[in-house]
């Protein structure tokens, strides 16, 4: 079976629960799907899926279409008095790519033995240090660090380890250093290398820290000398030689005289003295390291990629110089234009959906959206951000194969339309054909009598984007003044637009029902 994911991730819990576990669900999906409003940041992707349930009955089936599945099933007081319930969440996998991990909401999930014999994820636990978004941030640490080993899923990998790159010269630096370790020891299950504590005496210094770096993540804890120190820029180099995932902790105090050159291409966070920001930008960024550098293989291993060579994140000028490939293919997204203009000077620089042209080159693409009924999205469990989602891939993928997309959108700012126009505006940096319009957007005879100043302005902004197609007025509607258009009047408005749409159309696409399995086919 040909799979589109190298994992999914799917939340189970009982309504009962919701008041707890929704949030915690949510903050999950917030730092592990797609960013809606920001599509340009390297978010992660995973496929998410929810599943409850708004009546007595249990949810649907788990839904197996990845290279792995992972369950995370929260267990409360309905479950465990639930014959069915139990049935449910307990009922053998024979699947071996699919793995459950259990989360007691309260004592009373120890209950049950198939809880008792398994180390969960305990909410309590944490209830009595945290609260609010500090204990959504908590979880997610827990959650996420499963995600990790079951992505991997070796014994080399069965922790993740933190190398915690530090300067001894300053303090704060020092005593953050300190903070992250004992963190880590004391309030997680992952490891960390501190090289005070694990090089023993008679070790090669040198030695050590490679081998250690290339198993681990780089915590860069940056503080006002550190960019000066010969071990610690020896530390950043050894990483980016091998590969490895790294994040920076800022915690300057004051200036710095000059920064390390390569110090650069990687997530950064400003300490505020909260150490769980820190671990937790450290497991998104292993996490999305990882799930890249899986992806890219599924990509050659279908015969997409081939003769390139594949990053695990965007890259910079020191990964293109020990490259022989003169084609590079990186995540999504793609670079701003002018870093992309210096580095393709050197090689043929490109994005997976970008890496070949397609039969639809050149074609008018109509895409119609029609959210559908939340009953129905439940049963998938999808919620309206997949549709979203996959709106927005097809969208980019038309976009980039120098195809129109043709849309019937009100002018709203922050709407899909605006979105259209900002990849639209992007993608012109790109090309050569400057006065080639990307997207043709039809507006109903309705919309535009509700126009105000403010949007009129929003339109004559993306002049040269986008063409502009306002439909008149049906001939069956005469004189009409706002107060009456009623929706039989929007109704019969709106197919007039959209027949002129499908008149324009080489290709039409309608997404009813999505599924973020068919946005990682395209």
């Amino acid at each position: 079976m040909n799979h589109f994911s190298p994992l999914s991730i799917q939340f189970v819990w009982h309504p009962d629960d919701s008041q707890a576990v929704v949030p915690i669900v949510n903050y999950c999906k917030k730092n592990l799907s797609r960013n809606q409003d920001n599509p340009f940041l390297r978010s992660l992707d995973f496929p998410i899926f929810c599943f409850t349930s708004k009546t007595e009955s249990v949810p649907s089936p788990i839904n197996i279409m990845s290279e792995k599945t992972l369950v995370f099933v929260f267990v409360g007081t309905s479950i465990v008095i639930s014959e069915e319930w139990k049935k449910y969440i307990f009922e053998d996998c024979e699947n071996e790519n699919v793995k459950k991990v259990y989360i007691a909401l309260n004592k009373y999930a120890f209950n049950l033995k198939e809880i008792e014999q398994t180390n969960c994820i305990r909410y309590e636990e944490h209830t009595a240090k945290f609260e609010d978004e500090m204990l959504h941030r908590r979880m997610f640490v827990d959650i996420s660090h499963e995600v990790y080993r079951w992505l991997l899923e070796s014994d080399e990998h069965n922790q993740l380890n933190l190398f915690i790159s530090h300067t001894k010269n300053d303090i704060n630096g020092v005593n953050l250093a300190k903070e992250i370790k004992e963190f880590i020891d004391s309030d997680t299950r992952m490891k960390n290398f501190f090289d005070v504590n694990d090089i023993q005496a008679g070790d090669d210094f040198n030695d050590t820290i490679c081998e250690n770096i290339k198993k681990s993540t780089l915590v860069v804890v940056h503080s006002n000398t550190y960019s000066s120190r010969f071990w610690c820029q020896k530390e950043i180099l050894c990483a980016k030689q091998n590969g490895r995932p790294i994040i920076e902790v800022n915690c300057i105090d004051g200036f710095e005289d000059r920064s390390f050159p390569f110090m650069c291409n990687y997530p950064t966070i400003r300490f505020n003295d909260n150490i769980l920001e820190v671990i937790e930008l450290a497991l998104m960024e292993t996490i999305r390291f990882y799930y890249c550098d899986r992806l890219m293989r599924m990509y050659r291993e279908n015969g997409y990629l081939i003769g390139v060579k594949t990053f695990n994140s965007v890259p910079d000028s020191f990964m293109i110089n020990d490259t022989e490939e003169e084609v590079i293919v990186y995540p999504e997204p793609e670079l701003y234009p002018d870093e992309y203009k210096i580095l393709t000077s050197k090689k043929i620089i490109t994005t997976p959906l970008s890496f070949r042209k397609s039969d639809i080159h050149n074609k008018k693409i109509g895409i119609s959206i029609s959210g559908a009924p939340e009953e129905d999205m439940g049963r998938l469990g999808q919620d309206s951000n997949n549709l979203k989602c996959l709106s927005k891939i097809l969208a980019q993928k038309i976009i980039r194969s120098e195809s129109i997309v043709v849309y019937g959108g009100d002018l709203r700012p922050n709407g899909f339309t605006q979105f259209l126009f900002e990849e639209a505006r992007i993608a012109k940096f790109n090309r050569t054909d400057d006065e080639k319009i990307l997207v043709e957007n039809f507006i109903s005879w309705p919309a535009q009598q509700l126009e105000n100043e403010e949007i009129k302005k929003w339109s004559a902004e993306h002049i040269g984007i986008c063409k502009f197609i306002r439909c008149t007025a049906p001939q069956y509607v005469n004189s009409i003044t706002k107060s009456a258009l009623d929706e039989y009047i929007w109704g019969r408005c709106l197919t007039d637009m959209r027949e002129k749409m499908i008149d324009e159309c080489d290709i039409r696409e309608t997404l009813i029902k999505s599924s973020h399995y068919a946005a990682n086919m395209v």
